[in-house]
């Protein structure tokens, strides 16, 4: 009688083990992160190298089953050289169960983090370049009628050859907004947790009830500044400092930056701190190029509305001979009415809602069954260490 081949393998890499489609060969971990853990693997089908992140028990928790959705949603959707692309989603494990989400997306060698933070040098030419690159995904984020709002060297990913790709969609969320700096724009209340804090832009330090794609750009000007300096801007130790340290930087807010706030208590304790003039930007970075200053001029700025938008950021001198040289284009909109962004939507709609996605690329799995573990059959699992 002939033997089925295995469907799945287990690698263990380093002590930590990971059960994936047969096809692919681990070669080594990357490393990990918030949503989950990282390795380079080969595809064994195209010769390809890919990246494989897993999510551990992705579907044990509502917040945990929509931050995988938005993700996979935001990757399929974006076909975009500076946004990071998903190749695939594995298949539940051969014994019918599907407790890990394991993705397969593109490789990348490393991260603006890594790189910014490194001996490597960092010419004037490659800040221009990765912020170009940052700014022109973002463009497509933005006109996609979306927010990342995890901006951060570590979600900027990059290659030997310098290309830059944004990735991790977690905590990204369409958004319902015609203009992002129109103050007449609609937007729904965005209140999850959002930004690392060194990375947020004011009005969500001052959990102002609704905000839009702006705090991206404020995001955008720390990294650039993190560029100019190799060094964090604002390392505040919790989110009464780092405002304290938005104000010495900016200086004290005008009666319209404090109205951008909507927030009595931000504004009255911004009022009570020492008044204070602006840090000039030159004095901080004395060898960085005039129009890199004045492009971080305006994205730091304490008023949402009056912050530089990312097609205006493409257009500034400092990046405009690039933006010159390439296209940047738009994104066709997400839908902001989507199943997981309903209110009621609960675990069993969301996994309902993650199987959907792995029909999309794999149609020979058919209907949701009623659970993940329903039809279970013998594993057939080979195991392999490294």
């Amino acid at each position: 009688m002939e033997v089925e081949p295995p469907t799945k393998r287990k690698w263990t890499v380093k002590g930590v083990t990971i059960e994936v489609d047969a096809r692919y060969e681990v070669v080594r971990r990357l490393g990990a992160g918030a949503f989950g853990m990282v390795f380079e693997a080969k595809d064994a089908l195209t010769s390809a190298r890919c990246a494989i992140k897993r999510v551990a028990n992705a579907f044990e928790d509502e917040v945990a089953c929509k931050k995988a959705l938005r993700e996979i949603k935001m990757m399929r959707h974006f076909e975009h050289e500076n946004i990071l692309g998903l190749r695939d989603i594995m298949l539940p494990a051969d014994d019918g169960t599907w407790k890990d989400l394991v993705l397969v997306c593109d490789l990348m060698d490393s991260d603006l983090h890594y790189i910014i933070h490194s001996k490597q040098a960092l010419s004037d030419g490659h800040v221009q370049w990765f912020v170009y690159q940052m700014m022109r995904g973002l463009k497509a984020i933005h006109s996609a009628n979306a927010i990342h709002r995890d901006l951060k060297p570590s979600n900027l990913l990059v290659n030997k050859n310098s290309d830059l790709k944004i990735c991790d969609f977690g905590l990204a969320r369409p958004v319902i907004e015609d203009d992002p700096h129109s103050p007449g724009a609609r937007q729904q209340e965005l209140t999850e947790y959002v930004v690392t804090r060194w990375y947020r832009a004011p009005e969500l330090i001052a959990q102002a009830p609704s905000y839009g794609q702006a705090v991206d750009l404020w995001s955008a000007g720390c990294i650039l500044a993190e560029c100019l300096g190799r060094s964090v801007l604002l390392k505040g130790r919790d989110y009464l400092h780092q405002m304290r340290l938005i104000v010495e930087l900016l200086g004290t807010p005008t009666a319209s930056d404090f109205d951008a706030l909507r927030n009595p208590m931000a504004a009255e304790y911004i009022q009570a701190c020492p008044a204070r003039q602006p840090t000039p930007l030159g004095s901080l970075y004395p060898g960085a190029p005039p129009s890199a200053l004045d492009l971080l001029s305006q994205l730091l700025v304490f008023d949402p509305k009056r912050r530089m938008g990312v097609a205006a950021a493409l257009s500034h001198p400092y990046l405009l001979e690039l933006h010159q040289m390439n296209d940047a284009p738009d994104s066709p909109p997400i839908d902001a009415d989507a199943a997981e962004e309903q209110p009621g939507v609960g675990e069993s709609d969301l996994k309902g809602l993650v199987w959907a996605e792995l029909q999309k690329l794999h149609p020979e799995v058919g209907p949701c069954p009623p659970s993940f573990a329903a039809g279970a059959s013998p594993a057939r699992v080979m195991d392999l260490s490294l």
